[in-house]
């Protein structure tokens, strides 16, 4: 069938020669066509299996022949079966037998292979051997031997070279190198969350790892035969290689982490600690079966599935050992473990006891890395996957039309790939919460405007006028001419254009509807002194104006405070925001950078954590490694309250 141009073309050619091609008609490819009409021709003509159990008792011989003429030649292989056999549930009488075979560096391996005649197994192809050859000499690449055993059973040998099988769980390696090419056909995958897809098979290499644009990861063939295989030389019991149990153990941990985090279910706290976040300790039934080819309990026999979950109980302890990871599903004993960090313990405190309904976080260098160029991307995707867990955020920051004009965007897009029915509110509080607006989901998450306190021009004036007699000489005249140049274009469809002209003519000032932003001196050490006369002299303009100002900024913002009942302005934005939310105070968390800023009220609950080393007890320090950027701690702790598992209370509890 080697001239073949069709599947079509090859299939009638076989049924010429009187093979069955009946179940062959969906092939899509010429190779597995090939392949199809060989085992039905072998079937039919050397098989003669009449029944189910005469030809699992066939599979069941050839097996145990390959093995021994392993042992008898003292051979240093490595050799598992995997597939149907595998999974000790034999449904056809055309089922083949799968092994997998791990070839040391080591020349005389490939006499072990070719001479396997001598256990009743006939190949085809010459060529194969040169292949396992080169397999054998390198310790790499790989190759496929395809045979009959005598008894009438097809026998395919995946051989792979020890250095290439040692290097599977390596995510970024390019894959597993072909001896021989062959033609590139599609090949069923399944992803790291069970999604079974059809991708390129490249003729060249076989992948280990392929990701798709939805951000799936996709388990590689010969992972996917490592988790499935029945090891049947394990320890001392293979002569001279008592690591070949350890081989497949070691991708069996690898996978099962990759697994719990692609799934959610493991993670890093800020620490870098690795934790466990599924509420219930996983299982090998709800977290890596999905995943694997045979994905239904039913695909197994009782005792292949048993040794299965053995073996998943077994790696899920030695990699939480060796992790020393916080079990969510532990709550009491973990809670108050000796070896845990304060932050980690905290956090888990707000896991156990729902206190994550709503989260309310400063913008910049909390969640917005400004010095990482895909800092707003990451912001977006953190603040979107939040919403999706069908929490409500709140971002309330200084920022004003900046905000509004050059990071809503990005936000507004990532929440438009929302496509659940049921999402957390996503409200933006600007001018440090004094404008308050939530993402109309009905206006693809266009915001609608829900409350705000403007500073009246006459009140403006005043301010103004103060703070031009404090600054006189102290302002930067480079800086105060470029904040009026920006003034000058691009703003109008945020700022009105009145409050442009008197950022242009003002030295130092940026005039928005709730704010004033004012430029410090140039001199960081005169910053307090220059605050406080300022303040004086607001106090006698209003008793509410407040002057914020946060982590040596050169720009602090005037406004006014948020009312008799929350004097800080973000403190009462998340106030009214749990007010239209009925989410109680113990039910929020708070994130912020500046604990002695602005951020000083969001930050004085009690679930409330900063990135800011303060050396006191509140608010929460998120600890970490040297290397680990303060934004990135405030990434992972939040993602460690939403991880899967631990979806929020149902909505409408009455306020505290």
């Amino acid at each position: 069938g080697s001239a073949m141009r069709s599947v079509d073309e090859l299939l009638a050619w076989g049924r010429e020669l009187g093979i069955e091609t009946s179940g062959l008609e969906d092939i899509a490819d010429i190779p597995s066509a090939k392949k199809g009409l060989a085992i039905q021709y072998l079937s039919q003509n050397m098989g003669g299996h009449r029944s189910l159990d005469e030809h699992r008792q066939a599979l069941i011989e050839a097996r145990e022949a390959v093995i021994n003429h392993f042992m008898r030649h003292n051979s240093g292989c490595v050799v598992s079966v995997f597939g149907s056999h595998g999974n000790g549930k034999v449904s056809s009488i055309l089922s083949d037998l799968d092994f997998l075979i791990v070839v040391p560096k080591d020349a005389r391996e490939s006499d072990v292979l070719l001479s396997m005649y001598k256990a009743g197994i006939v190949f085809g192809s010459r060529s194969q051997f040169d292949d396992v050859s080169a397999v054998a000499s390198s310790g790499a690449s790989l190759c496929r031997l395809y045979g009959m055993s005598t008894t009438g059973v097809p026998v395919e040998f995946h051989v792979i070279g020890e250095q290439d099988f040692r290097d599977l769980p390596k995510v970024f390696s390019k894959g597993t190198q072909r001896v021989t090419p062959i033609d590139p056909k599609m090949e069923l995958r399944v992803s790291y969350d069970g999604a079974r897809r059809k991708l390129p098979k490249p003729g060249d290499v076989v992948p280990n790892f392929s990701r798709t644009e939805d951000g799936r990861v996709f388990r590689g063939f010969f992972i996917n035969a490592a988790l499935n295989a029945q090891i049947l030389y394990d320890g001392p019991a293979l002569n001279g290689r008592p690591d070949g149990a350890t081989m497949f153990h070691r991708i069996w941990e690898k996978d099962l982490g990759a697994t719990l985090v692609h799934q959610g279910k493991l993670m890093r706290l800020p620490n870098d600690r690795l934790a466990i976040v599924s509420d219930q300790k996983p299982t090998f039934s709800d977290t890596m079966l999905p995943t694997l080819f045979h994905d239904k309990e039913g695909d197994y026999a009782k005792p292949n599935l048993a040794l299965m979950q053995e073996r998943f109980e077994a790696t899920f302890e030695r990699l939480a050992c060796r992790a020393d990871v916080v079990h969510s599903y532990r709550a009491s004993g973990d809670l108050l473990g000796a070896r845990l960090d304060r932050a980690t313990k905290e956090l888990h405190r707000v896991r156990v006891f729902s206190g994550s309904r709503l989260i309310a976080t400063d913008f910049d260098h909390t969640i917005w890395n400004p010095s990482d160029e895909l800092g707003l991307a990451r912001a977006a995707k953190l603040v979107a996957d939040i919403a999706r867990s069908g929490r409500s955020i709140a971002i309330i920051t200084g920022r004003d039309a900046s905000f509004l004009r050059d990071h809503y965007p990005a936000i507004k897009e990532e929440l438009s790939k929302i496509t659940e029915l049921e999402r957390g509110d996503v409200f933006i509080g600007v001018s440090n919460g004094l404008r308050i607006f939530r993402a109309d989901v009905s206006r693809g998450n266009s915001l609608e405007l829900i409350k705000e306190k403007p500073i009246g021009q006459e009140t403006r004036r005043r301010i103004i006028s103060a703070y031009l007699a404090l600054a006189k000489d102290a302002v930067d005249p480079s800086v105060a001419r470029e904040m009026a140049a920006s003034a000058m274009s691009g703003w109008s469809h945020y700022i009105s254009a009145d409050l442009l002209a008197i950022t242009r003519s003002t030295p130092g000032v940026w005039a928005e509807k709730s704010k004033l932003s004012i430029l410090l001196p140039a001199d960081a050490s005169k910053y307090e002194e220059f605050l406080e006369s300022l303040r004086s002299r607001l106090h006698e303009i209003d008793p509410t104006l407040v002057v914020l100002h946060s982590n040596n900024n050169r720009v602090a913002d005037i406004s006014f405070d948020g009312g008799s009942s929350f004097p800080d302005p973000k403190l009462s934005a998340l106030n009214h925001i749990q007010t239209l939310t009925r989410i109680r105070r113990a039910e929020v968390s708070t994130f912020g950078d500046s604990p002695d800023g602005n951020d000083r009220g969001l930050l004085s609950l009690q679930n409330s954590f900063t990135n800011t080393d303060t050396g006191r007890a509140q608010p929460i320090f998120l600890e970490g490694p040297e290397g680990i950027h303060p934004v990135q701690k405030v990434h992972r702790a939040m993602r460690y309250l939403i991880a899967n598992g631990n979806r929020p209370l149902a909505k409408g509890a009455p306020l505290a």
